[in-house]
């Protein structure tokens, strides 16, 4: 069972309409004592960027566009935009792995 502990350091994350300040929640879970900071689904880990301007890059890169004009065009660091496509296409295989099992999903409502 996770309890909020208290509040992780706040930081910046650019999101399409510019950035914003995000300060979240530490929890601690009461049987192993350990902390952990719980991000909205919006923010992917060690990302300093929604998911929405992720896709973005993504998206304009497939169009063929080079990193650095993606960065300039969005207003991101090159290097930034350069470490996100390489690792999709480092883990491009196991991504489209889980693409295939959800498109397989039968979802009725």
């Amino acid at each position: 069972m996770l309890i909020v502990w208290w509040c992780a350091r706040a930081r910046l994350v650019r999101g399409s309409e510019g950035s914003a300040r995000l300060r979240p929640p530490r929890v601690r879970c009461r049987d192993c004592k350990v902390t952990h900071v719980v991000l909205p689904a919006r923010v992917p880990a060690r990302c300093s960027a929604t998911a929405e301007v992720v896709g973005q890059v993504l998206l304009t890169a497939a169009g063929g566009q080079g990193h650095r004009g993606i960065a300039a065009s969005l207003g991101l660091a090159a290097d930034t935009v350069r470490g996100w496509l390489r690792r999709v296409r480092a883990h491009a295989e196991k991504l489209r792995a889980v693409d295939e099992r959800i498109a397989r999903l039968d979802i009725r409502a």
